[in-house]
C-alpha cells in the first residue's frame, strides 16, 4: 500500500513538472544533496521520499558580462538583463567592466542624487548624500538623497497636521480637505459638521424652536414645562501634546492632553489608543506610547469621555532602525565607521558587477539584519568587533590604493554571518547561503581586487 502511495505521489510531481517551473530528481537525504550549483533554482529535498525539487526563481545572478547590465534569473537560467548600464553617451567597456568617457557630460545619468564625473576616462556617479531631490510625492514631505544615490530620505515626513479637515491630499499637493468633507467635533447640538478651508464648521442648532437640544441624549426633546429657554451644550475641544512626532523604533514617548470648554480649561477623563501596523502600543490610561520594531506611521487617538466623548489624533512617524543598530555596534564612533564603510562600498563594491550584487543583498535585507542586531546584544557586539577590524583595512585602502584583508578577519566575518543565519528568515538564509558559497574559494576576492594576507 505504501509503495502505491509513493508511486502516485511521484506521478503527481511528474505532472506538476509539465506545467510549472519545477524539475525533480531522486536520491537525497538532506537539502545539501540537492544543491545543483545553479543560483537560478531553489533546491529542496523531500526527505521522506528521497526526492529533490528544483524550482526556478527570479533571483539576482551573474552571467559574467558587464555591458548587458545587472542580471536576474528566468526559466532556470541567468538570461534577464537590464541593458547597457552606462549613463549618458558614455561607451561600455566590457574588458574593464566600466563606462568609458572623455568628459563628465558623457556620464550624465539624469539622476539629481549623483555627481557625474569622468576621472581617468571612466564614468563615476557618486551619491550626493542628503542633497535635495523630488520623488514626486507630496505627503512624505521634502525629499533628500540617500547614500545609494536614490531619493528615499524624507526627514520631515508628512507635512500636514492630520487633524480634522487638515489631512494630506496627494492629488492636490495640499493639507486642506475638500470643501464639504464630513468632520466631527463630537457635539450634537451645534449641528452637522463639514470642512471649509481647513476648518470644521457647524450648521447650527439642529432642533426646531419648539424643542430643546440635549447634548446628553443627542436628541431634540420636548421642552419641560418649567423650562423657558433652550440651552446649548458647552463648546469643548481636546488637544494632544506633543503634536505630530518622529521617533525611532522601540522608543517611548509620553503624551498628555488638555480639554477646553468655552475656552476654559476643564478636567477630562481620557482613554488613549493607537492605530498601528508596526506593532506599536500605548497605555490606555497614562498615554505612554511605545513605538513598534519597524518603520511606519501610527495614529494616536484620545477620547475625553467626561466632556461629550470629544476626540483628537496625532500622527507618529516611526523612523528607520539602522541608526539604532549603528549605535549598538560602534557607539560614538559610528559616523567614522560609516564613512569608511561607504568608501569601501563606493570604491570597491560599486566598481564591479559582483560587488553590486553584494550591495543589493544587504539593501534587500537591511531591515531584518538591523532587527537581528537590535534584538541580540552579543550579536551587535560581535558585528562591531568584525567591522572594527575591517574598517582598519579600508583605511589602508585610502592610504595606499590597495585593500588587504587578514585571513583571520575573513574567518571572523564567516563566523558572524553564520550567527546571523541562525535566526534569519528563509529569504535572508537563501541570500547568506549564496554568499557563503562565493566564499568557498579565493576567486571572489580577486574579482573585488582584495589581497588576502596571513
Amino acid at each position: 500500500m505504501f509503495r502505491k502511495i509513493v508511486i502516485c505521489f511521484f506521478n503527481l510531481l511528474m505532472l506538476i513538472t509539465l506545467f510549472k517551473s519545477i524539475s525533480i530528481a531522486q536520491g537525497c537525504t538532506t537539502p545539501a544533496d540537492c544543491d545543483d550549483g545553479n543560483v537560478c533554482t531553489s533546491d529542496t529535498c523531500l526527505t521522506s521520499l528521497g526526492i529533490c525539487l528544483y524550482v526556478n526563481n527570479s533571483d539576482f545572478c551573474d552571467d559574467g558580462l558587464f555591458c548587458n547590465g545587472p542580471d536576474s534569473c528566468a526559466n532556470g537560467n541567468c538570461i534577464v538583463h537590464l541593458g547597457n548600464p552606462c549613463p549618458g553617451t558614455s561607451v561600455c567597456d566590457e574588458q574593464r567592466d566600466n563606462c568609458a568617457c572623455s568628459d563628465a557630460f558623457e556620464c550624465n545619468d539624469g539622476n539629481p542624487c549623483t555627481a557625474d564625473s569622468c576621472p581617468g576616462n571612466l564614468c563615476r556617479n557618486f551619491p550626493l548624500v542628503y542633497s535635495s531631490c523630488d520623488d514626486g510625492f507630496f505627503c512624505n514631505g521634502p525629499d533628500r538623497c540617500d547614500s545609494f544615490g536614490e531619493c528615499t530620505v524624507h526627514p520631515v515626513g508628512n507635512p500636514c497636521s492630520e487633524t480634522a479637515c487638515n489631512h494630506c491630499q496627494e492629488d492636490s499637493d495640499s493639507c486642506i480637505d475638500p470643501a464639504g468633507t464630513p468632520c466631527d467635533d463630537g457635539l450634537f447640538c451645534n449641528g452637522v459638521d463639514t470642512c471649509s478651508n481647513g476648518t470644521c464648521l457647524h450648521s447650527g442648532n439642529p432642533c426646531p424652536s419648539n424643542l430643546y437640544c440635549s447634548e446628553t441624549t443627542d436628541l431634540c426633546e420636548q421642552t419641560p414645562e418649567t423650562t423657558t429657554t433652550t440651552m446649548l451644550g458647552p463648546e469643548c475641544i481636546v488637544t494632544i501634546e506633543p503634536p505630530t512626532e518622529k521617533v525611532f523604533v522601540k522608543d517611548e514617548l509620553q503624551f498628555s492632553a488638555q480639554t477646553l470648554c468655552n475656552q476654559q480649561s476643564v478636567a477630562g477623563d481620557y482613554i488613549w489608543s493607537v492605530e498601528t501596523s508596526v506593532g506599536s502600543g500605548i497605555d490606555e490610561e497614562s498615554g505612554l506610547y511605545t513605538a513598534g520594531n519597524q518603520p511606519g506611521v501610527d495614529l494616536v487617538k484620545i477620547i475625553d469621555i467626561a466632556n461629550g466623548n470629544i476626540t483628537d489624533t496625532v500622527a507618529v512617524v516611526v523612523s528607520r532602525i539602522w541608526p539604532l543598530a549603528y549605535t549598538k555596534m560602534w557607539g560614538d564612533e559610528k559616523e567614522e565607521k560609516l564613512l569608511l564603510l561607504r568608501a569601501f562600498r563606493d570604491e570597491i563594491l560599486m566598481s564591479s558587477n559582483v560587488g553590486k550584487k553584494y550591495v543589493n543583498l544587504v539593501y534587500d535585507n537591511s531591515i531584518e539584519i538591523a532587527l537581528l542586531l537590535l534584538k541580540d546584544e552579543s550579536l551587535a557586539a560581535n558585528a562591531g568587533e568584525v567591522t572594527e577590524e575591517f574598517t582598519m583595512s579600508v583605511e589602508s585602502l585610502l592610504r595606499s590604493d590597495e585593500l588587504q584583508l587578514n585571513l583571520s578577519t575573513i574567518e571572523k566575518f564567516k563566523s558572524l554571518i553564520n550567527r546571523i543565519e541562525m535566526n534569519a528568515s528563509l529569504k535572508l538564509k537563501t541570500a547568506i547561503k549564496k554568499l557563503k558559497k562565493d566564499f568557498e574559494g579565493d576567486d571572489i576576492f580577486k574579482q573585488l581586487g582584495i589581497k588576502i594576507i596571513d
